[in-house]
């Protein structure tokens, strides 16, 4: 069967029987169906003949439906559906949840976040995302606009085309797109992609969420109008530069071309362009010392996501004209301006995880931050300490000083 009619019919390798549907989509590996199977309605992947050749992808997609996904925000192979008489295979995975969009709409302004939150939770989702996946000892072979989709109201991410997931070090035969590799492969200096090379995409796709431009085509892309591959190799590679390195300003965006991320850089707060710069430093391209890692970014943006109030505006501790008070957690680590809603979190206290521990209340004025934890809390005001156990509200005064676990929130 080269390839599957609507309303035929087939079976996993477990033995489970599907019918097929519907054709949601082609492409260069094959084709999309929606299916029916244990009476749910999902996604069969049918790899085209020539895809089904590679003998390594047969493996590694048998194995990936064994396990399970790195985490839920992985669009992950379920089951496998072996050879066909024809020699094809394919595997069952979800279908796209109908309210994302994809990346490369996004970067098109086809589609916009509902807001800075979103757009922020996004880049937090695709952290984490990343996170889970190395955890697992594996890495993405061919990250690039095409793989991502974004919930536009939520900031929920989904990674598809898993079928680039790779073991450290291991190849899949998918050198992936310039745009998005370490310049070491570009350049064919570094064979196998690893953690640290998608480090580097990964780095690429934050910095495009934010500007919805490339970090390195400034005024040297507009030079080579027509990108050849060795054009590519050396904007990508060999002599990569960033638009806003702080040394070189010979690769500065265009001011009537580039007009999107010369107007989106001011607004990101200066922690989050000293991170870029030091993602694009050229010590870092190079790919001689350890990228950014997820972890890191991860922590960068929920600092951002925290000091958004109003909608779009970042809140600075120097500038008390707005919000009048805030928390100072770990001097320093994250600022929360005292706002109503506003959540202490987990990974706010350096612990790992999203769980709540403290949210902001306020009523006729006076505000208060809820123990939502299962912990006791500690708080010292003028030497007089407080006990705030779960479910209590600790009333906020300049100069209170709380511990949660071994961490110091001081209110400002």
């Amino acid at each position: 069967m080269a390839n599957f009619s609507k309303k035929a019919t087939g079976t996993t390798k477990d033995g489970t029987r599907f019918e097929v549907i519907e054709q949601l989509g082609s492409g260069g590996q094959g084709i999309v169906y929606k299916v029916k199977i244990n009476c749910t309605e999902k996604a069969l992947k049918w790899y085209n003949a020539k895809q089904s050749e590679d003998k390594g992808l047969h493996e590694r997609i048998e194995k990936m439906c064994l396990e399970d996904a790195p985490s839920d925000k992985f669009v992950w192979p379920l089951e496998f559906v072996d050879r066909d008489s024809d020699g094809q295979f394919g595997y069952i995975m979800d279908i796209f949840p109908s309210d994302f969009e994809s990346f490369s709409k996004y970067l098109n302004g086809r589609v916009s976040p509902k807001s800075y939150e979103a757009l922020t939770k996004m880049a937090i989702n695709l952290a984490e995302a990343f996170d889970a996946l190395h955890s697992k000892g594996y890495s993405y072979q061919d990250l690039n606009d095409g793989n991502i989709v974004l919930n536009m109201t939520t900031g929920d991410i989904l990674l598809c085309d898993n079928d680039n997931v790779v073991a450290n070090q291991e190849q899949s035969g998918i050198l992936g797109k310039a745009r998005y590799l370490a310049p070491e492969m570009v350049t064919g200096t570094k064979k196998y992609p690893d953690k640290q090379t998608d480090r580097y995409s990964l780095s690429v796709l934050l910095f495009m969420l934010f500007t919805k431009s490339h970090p390195l085509e400034g005024e040297r892309v507009l030079k080579a109008p027509c990108l050849t591959e060795a054009a590519s190799k050396k904007l990508y590679g060999s002599d990569a530069l960033f638009i806003f390195d702080p040394k070189d300003d010979s690769n500065r965006p265009n001011k009537r071309i580039h007009r999107g991320v010369i107007s989106a850089w001011p607004e990101l707060p200066k922690y989050i362009q000293d991170r870029f710069i030091e993602a694009f430093s050229q010590e870092l391209l190079s790919g001689k010392k350890n990228r950014i890692s997820s972890d890191s970014w991860k922590k960068d943006f929920n600092k951002m996501l925290n000091s958004i109030y109003n909608g779009d505006k970042f809140f600075d501790p120097s500038d008390l004209k707005v919000v009048k008070h805030y928390i100072d957690i770990d001097n320093g680590l994250t600022i929360i301006p005292l706002i109503k809603g506003k959540t202490v979190k987990a990974i706010d206290i350096n612990e790992k995880g999203d769980e709540v521990y403290g949210v902001v209340l306020e009523k006729n004025g006076r505000f208060g931050l809820g123990n939502k934890s299962k912990e006791i809390w500690q708080a010292t005001l003028g030497g007089k300490q407080k006990i705030i156990k779960p479910k209590e509200v600790l009333p906020i005064q300049t100069g209170v000083v709380l511990k949660i676990k071994s961490i110091k929130l001081e209110f400002k």
